[in-house]
């Protein structure tokens, strides 16, 4: 009955075994003196019957049960551990394992543990065995002992199993394309999710583990892979990026992801304290991609101040302006061409807006210059401040142009890439203070899949995921880790700190020529823009339609622009709620370096479970200051000549909202998201710095954070073009490559300029 086969890349059919009550003691007696017999060895000599297993996350992975079932209270009645002694150092060895004392309801019972384990269970009547050995999620295989062969028909034929034997056994090899019922490992697909679920872990080694395919871990993937004897393996907790669904595919129909759960996360605030309490939106993207399969396609880099002053941090001087700007030439392809601030043949496609396309957005832009602030032509050029015209992630056939699109098409087919999707991790494996390996769940599977890592994993799960991950992992603050019983690697109180992000506001008017995009809103309109789309790439579905903007400085302290401006020729909110039922259009306005500072800290070791969230939103007499101006300002914007023929009346926040106090309540009520978490593990090196200035996490080997989380501070825009930067150049750290020249690019600088020029 006890089948320990020589090998552990076969199943042992002997998992459970049910013996009749009265004859419990003398089987235990046979085991133990079979398993006296058993000769462990090479699996090539003659002489030996019983091998190691196949590696060692299979090794732990079976020791993972052993355990389970001594701390379920099943009693050992040999082995229970690993197999000791001369010749066993080197070896994935388990020592062959005999539970009794077992009851249905164990782990060790109702899994498939693939490998040198057998529980005893007694029973004691024919009827109760079948039902009992019915009632599990697997059906691989049974075998029937007994002198009474037609008693043995009898049963067969009542056991819900793909293999019955009789009065024998037969090892049945993984690949076996043989039958089985419910979830057994040879019953799926004919032994292919067998080898996937299993027999593969021999195969589950790579130089770099990846753990999220956003905006950041496709860079990487890429990158690293350019090299064909380094192997990758990419894991994703959200799906494909289906390039027949349209709403992740037109850029129109940006609002879409964020109104459902298939491609993001929906993770939601603790209850702001300073925004009345609201809890708001936390929309991350879900899926090949990431955030940006569901942004708002709007390609921002930030101020080139930004950069600067990030460098200014003893250890990160080679993340300044002039050094990053290479990266983000390297990954644009700009279809105005390149010049010395964009690039003509990288992954990313970006288009910026032309003129015709929409009255509102060149009237927008010369309302801006008239109320006195800059004209700007290039946002990512010589000069941001100002008023002009958005680039946005957009292909010139009309389509979404995600770093999945960009980047992992070119690298998908490579062998030596690996994907995964619905892969959700769960924690990094360390070796004392050097990470070696992930282990994650498959769909809904509660049973953990790992890989080993040769050299890095590298955690690209943004800025809300990636702090979860490491304090899962036994990373970060130890007061907090604690509560959880989550053993200590490494404190960094810093993981899951400094959260920033950028809060905006919709001023909204009416249109009083037809000439918004609110027809494009009503159901009869739309298979005509989704034909348009679908077969041309082109019309209203084709932009996102965020194709004017600017950036000025809301008062003369600020050294750099404090304040965003997206225009939108329709009224309605981000994620495509509350829409205004008539012509309108609006501004997002919103201020860009906050000093407020939250944090993401986790509930519980439930890698499904979502987060504490926080943002602290408004938590700074700044912040109050900088939105009374920016609602102000703009409404002095939307008052200019330029305006005056689209401008009808201010539908939000109206014109009875005037006053200091009138405009904080409005904030407090109406101001969003802008969808751009970022600093959580940021780098630096003061003693809230978790990476260092390549992102390599401090006091640990062999583990990077690479992804918008390592920001010091929040940039000057959105946050998309400067994450696929930084995936971009710490690419070329990790292969050892030499960093791009630095750019002699010219740049503006205020220099204590007026804000604006006086009328």
């Amino acid at each position: 009955m006890a089948n320990f086969f020589s090998s552990g890349q076969v199943c042992t059919n002997g998992t459970r075994v049910f013996v009749p009550a009265k004859c419990k003691a003398a089987f235990e007696q046979k085991i133990l003196a079979r398993v006296e017999r058993i000769r462990a060895g090479d699996v090539f000599d003659p002489q030996t019957n019983f091998g190691p297993l196949v590696s060692f996350p299979h090794r732990d992975n079976v020791l993972r049960y052993i355990a389970k079932g001594k701390e379920e209270g099943a009693r050992v009645l040999c082995g229970g551990d690993v197999l000791k002694g001369d010749g066993f150092d080197n070896g994935a060895w388990v020592a062959p394992t005999v539970f009794t004392d077992c009851s249905d309801d164990m782990t060790i019972v109702r899994e498939e543990i693939f490998g040198p384990v057998m529980s005893i269970l007694t029973y004691e009547s024919e009827d109760e065995v079948i039902r009992r050995a019915n009632d599990t999620d697997y059906g691989l295989a049974a075998g029937i002992v007994t002198a009474d062969l037609n008693r043995a028909h009898r049963v067969i034929h009542q056991l819900e199993a793909g293999i019955c034997w009789i009065n024998t056994w037969g090892e049945s090899p993984a690949e076996m394309p043989v039958g089985g019922y419910k979830h057994s490992g040879i019953g799926r697909e004919n032994g292919v999710m067998t080898l996937q679920s299993y027999t593969q872990e021999v195969y589950l080694q790579f130089d770099y583990i990846i753990i999220g395919a956003g905006s950041a871990g496709n860079v990487l993937a890429t990158r690293l892979t350019e090299d064909p004897n380094t192997s990758v393996l990419l894991l994703e907790a959200g799906g494909p990026d289906y390039r027949f669904d349209f709403r992740t595919q037109m850029p129109a129909a940006l609002a879409f992801p964020l109104q459902g759960k298939r491609y993001n996360w929906a993770y939601e605030t603790e209850p702001e304290p300073f925004m009345n309490n609201r809890r708001m939106e936390c929309g991350r993207g879900k899926g090949l991609g990431g955030s940006s399969l569901i942004n708002g396609m709007c390609y921002i880099r930030g101020n080139a101040l930004d950069l600067d002053n990030w460098a200014q941090e003893p250890g990160l001087e080679n993340w300044s302006y002039l050094d990053c700007l290479p990266y983000y030439r390297k990954a644009e392809t700009r279809d105005m061409g390149e010049n010395d601030y964009h690039g003509g043949d990288g992954p990313v496609s970006v288009t910026t807006s032309k003129p015709g396309v929409n009255p509102l957005f060149e009237a927008m832009i010369e309302a801006g210059v008239q109320a006195g602030y800059p004209r700007t032509d290039d946002l990512n050029g010589y000069q941001q401040e100002g008023f002009g015209p958005m680039d946005r992630t957009v292909t010139p056939q009309g389509r979404r142009a995600s770093t999945a699109r960009g980047y992992l098409d070119q690298a998908k087919s490579r062998p030596n890439l690996t994907i995964r999707t619905h892969a959700m991790t769960d924690h990094i494996i360390f070796d004392g203070k050097r990470a070696v390996g992930v282990e994650w769940l498959e769909g809904d599977s509660t049973i953990p899949t790992r890989a080993t890592a040769n050299k890095e994993v590298l955690l690209c799960a943004g800025a809300i995921a990636s702090p979860q991950i490491l304090q899962r992992s036994g990373v970060g603050n130890a007061e907090l880790l604690a509560e959880f019983d989550i053993p200590l690697v490494h404190e960094l109180p810093g993981v899951g700190e400094n959260l920033q992000d950028h809060l905006e506001m919709y001023l909204q008017y009416e249109c009083k020529e037809p000439v918004s995009l609110y027809p494009a809103l009503q159901w009869w309109n739309q298979p005509k823009i989704g034909a348009e789309w679908l077969f041309g790439g082109t019309g209203v579905g084709a932009s996102n339609h965020f194709e004017a903007g600017g950036f000025i400085r809301s008062r003369e302290e600020f050294a750099w622009p404090n304040i965003q401006y997206h225009f939108l020729p329709v009224a309605i909110n981000y994620n495509g709620s509350n829409a205004v039922k008539e012509h309108g259009f609006q501004c997002h306005v919103g201020s860009m370096r906050s000093p407020s500072r939250g944090h993401v800290r986790i509930k519980s070791r439930d890698p499904h479970q979502h987060p504490a969230i926080l943002f602290n939103y408004m938590s700074h007499e700044q912040d109050w200051q900088e939105f009374r101006d920016a609602i102000r300002i703009t409404r002095e914007i939307m008052h200019q000549p330029a305006l005056d023929q689209y401008r009808g009346r201010e539908i939000s926040p109206g014109v009875e909202c005037q006053t200091d106090e009138q405009l904080d309540e409005f904030v407090r009520n109406h101001a969003e998201t802008a969808f751009h978490p970022c600093g959580t593990c940021k780098m630096g090196y003061d003693e809230m710095s978790v990476v260092d200035g390549e992102g390599r996490v401090h006091g640990l080997e062999g583990l990077r954070v690479v992804d918008a989380s390592i920001m010091p501070q929040i940039i000057t825009g959105n946050l998309n073009a400067t994450t696929i930067m930084i995936g971009e150049k710490i690419a070329d750290m990790i292969r050892g490559q030499e960093a791009l020249p630095r750019s002699t690019a010219g740049y503006f600088v205020a220099n204590g300029m007026p804000v604006r020029a006086k009328k």
